[in-house]
């Protein structure tokens, strides 16, 4: 049996940043987590020879409840993609307007 990691230790969402060009964009979106909505938000810079899905897996283990991934295109066109990794919202949500996201976690967190 897998030992749960306790929830205080556990970020609510982290944001994965494939590009440095959306540092600012990302912040923004982790601005608005944190001090809007209350949650535990951290973001990653990740090294860009790592594959997307061990990052992922990664951060699963971890615990996270969702990841936020964010690329050049997200900033562009003002979108974010969400993947819910437990829970009833759990699935992949791609290209979501921002207002679309803000509501989406607000559904999964409750805030």
């Amino acid at each position: 049996m897998e030992a749960e990691v306790p929830s205080e230790d556990v970020n609510d969402i982290e944001i994965v940043v494939y590009n440095p060009s959306c540092r600012e964009y990302a912040e923004k979106f982790h601005h608005e987590l944190t001090n809007k909505m209350d949650l535990r938000v951290e973001v990653l810079y990740p090294k860009p020879n790592i594959p997307t899905q061990t990052i992922i897996d990664n951060i699963s283990s971890r615990g996270v409840q969702s990841v936020v991934s964010l690329d050049t295109d997200n900033m562009n066109k003002h979108t974010i993609n969400i993947r819910v990794l437990r829970g009833p919202f759990q699935k992949i949500y791609k290209n979501l307007p921002q207002a679309e996201a803000f509501l989406l976690i607000t559904k999964i967190y409750n805030c």
